[in-house]
C-alpha cells in the first residue's frame, strides 16, 4: 500500500524570512524527544556527518565589502546498535596554529607592533 504524505509549499520574496523559518523548524525538530527502541540493531555501525558552510557577503557597487555573515550547520545521523558513547571534536585552525607556534617557541606579535 502506498504511503501518503502531506507536502506543504512555502514561498516568500523575503529570503531572510524563509531562512529564519527554516532554522526555527530545524531547531524544533532537534528538540523533539528521542525514542529509543531496545531491539533496534544494525548490520554495521555507521555515522554520517554533513557540514553545511554558508557565507553571505554584501558588497557595494565598487566591490567594497559592507557586511558578512557565516554559519556552519553540523548535521549528524547515526545508525548504532546499543548505546555507545560518541564524542564530536571540532578543531579550530587558528587555535591549533597558535599552539604549534607556542610549542616551537615562536612569538606572535599583534599587527600594530609588527615591524618589517
Amino acid at each position: 500500500e502506498p504511503i501518503k504524505q502531506t507536502v506543504i509549499k512555502l514561498g516568500s520574496y523575503d529570503l531572510l524570512l524563509l531562512e529564519s523559518f527554516s532554522t526555527d523548524v530545524m531547531d524544533a525538530i532537534r528538540k523533539l524527544p528521542l525514542q529509543l527502541y531496545q531491539r533496534t540493531s544494525f548490520n554495521r555501525s555507521e555515522i554520517f556527518i554533513d557540514l553545511v558552510d554558508r557565507c553571505i557577503v554584501q558588497m557595494d557597487c565598487y566591490g567594497v565589502m559592507k557586511a558578512r555573515t557565516s554559519t556552519v550547520h553540523v548535521m549528524v545521523q547515526g545508525f548504532l546498535t546499543g548505546m555507545p558513547e560518541c564524542s564530536l571534536l571540532i578543531n579550530d585552525a587558528k587555535m591549533v596554529d597558535q599552539r604549534r607556534r607556542k610549542a616551537r617557541g615562536c612569538v606572535t606579535m599583534p599587527p600594530h607592533q609588527a615591524t618589517i
